[in-house]
Formats: C-alpha cells, structure tokens, sequence
C-alpha cells in the first residue's frame, strides 16, 4: 500500500483536476497506516488552501475587469464630458455666446446700410409682423440663423447620450425636440428682437426636420421667451422645404436640401407671404458650425471631398468664404459655392454679408465628420489625430 501511494501522491499534485485528486485518495484512506491518513490529511488541507487562492485569484481578476471595464468610458469620453457639461453650466459659455451677438448686433447694423437694402417694408406689431411689397431692386435684409447650439442649447441632449452611452439618432432626437425643454443660447433672443426692430426679418435654417419637428421646435422657442409675433410662418427654411411651391415655407416634404440651396433659393427668388412677392436677400448668417454657412462646400463628397488641411485654408483665403466671418465692410460681398459644376468653384454674389460664429459647440459637428469620418468619437484616430497637433515631452 505505500507504495501506492508514494507514487499517487506526487500524481496527484501534479494532476489538472483537483476533484479527481480527492476522490483518488478517499478511496486509500481506510486502507492506509495512521502516519499514511496523516499525509494524506495534510495533502487536502494544501488542496484545500490552493483552491482559495485560486478563488482569490479569480476574483481579483475579475475585480480588475470589472474597474476597467468602468474605467474605460471614463478615460475614452473624458473630453465629451468636459465640453457638454462646460457647455450646459459654465459662465464661460454664456459670455462667449453674449459677446458674439453683441457682435453680431453691430455687423447686422453695417450690412443693412448697403445699396437697395430696405429697412421700412418690416412692421413689428404688438401681436405680429407684417410686410410690405418691394419694388424694383429693393430687398429685405435676412438674418438666416441656424437653431441647435445657435439658438437652443440642447445639451441636455447631449448630457442624455454621454450618460446612457448612446450615440445620437434622429429617432431619439426628434422624441427630446418634442418634450421643447432646451434652453437659450444666450443672447439668442435679443438679436432675433434687435433683427425685427432694425427692419430685417429671422428666418431658420436648420437641419431639424420641418416635416417632424416644427411644432416642438415653436413651442421650445416659445418657453424660453421669444414672443409669438417673432415666430411668423415665413422664418422656417428647416430640411424638407419644398422649394418648388409657391410657399415653400408652408410645403414641408422628407426631402433633404443643404442649407446653402436654402439660402441661395432665398437670394434669388421673390417669396410669396400673404399674397405679396417679396424679395429678401441673406445679409447674415448665423451658426455653431461651420457647416452652417457654405455647406455645399464644407460637405462636399467626392471627387471634391473637403479635407480638414483644406478647410483652414479656405477660412484663411480672402478670395473665398474665409472673408465674410466678422464682416463690417459693405463693399465686400457674399459668395456661394457651385458644387454641380464641372469644376468646383466659387462665384460672388451681388450684395454683402457677415458670418457670425457662436462659439463653444466642441462636442459634436462637421469637424466630427471630417476629422473622424462620421458624427461620433473615434478614440484611436482621435489619438492619431492628437500627435500631430502635439508636445515630444523634450
């Protein structure tokens, strides 16, 4: 018998299955001197304190997947978390935004001093606006506006996505544009006022779909003060006007248009409200994102797909679109950017505009699309994209 066991014993420390190994020894025990059980007892009791460790182990392990697991979003979305909660608390945002309508308020003031531009067609009534016919080459100065982080502060939008860990879809947009609880960007509402009052007209050029979200986007407008006579039928160029009614304001369709089409439809074409052809040309325009001014070419597809190198550049050449940010100077006019024909191009318009830029909006955008190639976080391009903007440590 002890033989035997001289040569279970060491099979069974070095055997895989520890079950296997005591029941082996069981079947020995009432076989076996007292000095035999006395090892063997020994043996279980290391059995015994090895499958604890183990069990340690594997809830170390686990414990570590677990923080990494936890850690990981944490690490990975730091910089979304940053920008939307600076962008839903911070005093910082709000001067930001403040500064550049005071801005925009004194641009506006300039470019309605311009040649055929009229500023007694508009009368802000206490319960509306109405308009005048123009006549001749007489127009209306526009301020065209985009709404999300122009007008409406939707980061509790955006709070929502980075908390649940969603990635934005129009599906759950359209449910949070319905519940009407963003919040003013501020100074928003005094330009829209100081624009009606100057003798212009607002008009929205969002990519909010008309079809599906006009109701809760008025209804938002209205809960955070803009009065009913500012928000008139004819201000709302969102996606899916259908540019080819007669009030294309009116005739909303799930047909996509970019915003430029919009604008340059608006500039060319005298626009039927109350049975009046009224010509109005877009003066200013207003947006978060640098998609909201010539977004013909700042979307461009292939073969003439703007790339990010190429964008800085454009802002940086007078020539271009680059010039009208900030614009005080009358004589320098407006461009649109010809993306159907067989070069791409840039053609001048016969009127002058401003760009205003509301600044902060670091969270989601064109600049997403083009850096990353779509609308969400890429962190491991993201980290690529880091080293060429970055510090050797040297």
């Amino acid at each position: 018998m002890k033989k035997i066991n001289k040569f279970l014993l060491p099979a069974a420390l070095a055997g895989s299955s520890l079950f296997a190994l005591t029941a082996a020894v069981s079947c020995q025990v009432s076989k076996t001197s007292d000095d035999d059980k006395a090892k063997i007892k020994e043996l279980q009791d290391k059995i015994t304190e090895l499958e604890k460790e183990s069990s340690k182990k594997d809830i170390a392990i686990e414990s570590i997947k677990k923080r990494a697991a936890e850690s990981a979003p944490a690490s990975k979305y730091g910089s979304t978390a940053s920008s939307n909660i600076w962008n839903s608390l911070s005093a910082d945002k709000h001067i930001a935004t403040r500064q550049a309508y005071e801005l925009a308020k004194i641009s506006f003031d300039k470019m309605i001093t311009q040649p055929n531009a009229v500023t007694n067609k508009v009368h802000v009534n206490d319960n509306n606006v109405t308009i005048d016919q123009t006549e001749g080459d007489e127009f209306i100065p526009v301020a065209f506006m985009d709404i999300d982080e122009t007008v409406l502060n939707n980061f509790k939008y955006q709070n929502y996505l980075f908390v649940n860990q969603k990635t934005h879809s129009q599906k759950i947009f359209e449910k949070y544009t319905a519940k009407a609880i963003s919040t003013e960007v501020q100074g928003a509402l005094d330009f829209i006022r100081h624009v009606f009052n100057k003798g212009g007209v607002v008009m929205f050029n969002s990519n909010r779909t008309q079809l599906t979200q006009l109701e809760g986007t008025i209804q938002n407008l209205k809960n955070i003060g803009l009065e009913d006579k500012y928000i008139n039928d004819f201000s709302w160029w969102m996606r899916g006007v259908d540019l080819s009614a007669e009030k294309p304001y009116l005739a909303p369709t799930r047909e996509r248009n970019s915003k430029e089409t919009r604008m340059n439809f608006i500039n060319e074409n005298k626009i039927n409200i109350n049975g009046k052809q009224i010509q109005f040309k877009v003066v200013m325009r207003v947006g978060d994102d640098i998609s909201d001014f010539n977004d013909d070419f700042t979307k461009s597809k292939s073969p003439y797909k703007i790339k990010l190198e190429d964008l800085t550049k454009s802002i940086e050449k007078q020539d271009e679109f680059g010039k009208l940010f900030f614009n005080m100077d009358t004589n320098v006019k407006g461009v649109k950017f010809n993306k159907t024909s067989e070069t791409p191009s840039w053609t001048q318009e016969d009127h002058s505009e401003s760009y205003i830029f509301i600044p902060g909006n670091a969270t989601h955008g064109s600049w997403n699309t083009i850096v990353y190639g779509g609308h969400s976080l890429d962190y491991p391009k993201a980290v690529e994209v880091a080293k060429t903007f970055m510090w050797d440590g040297e």
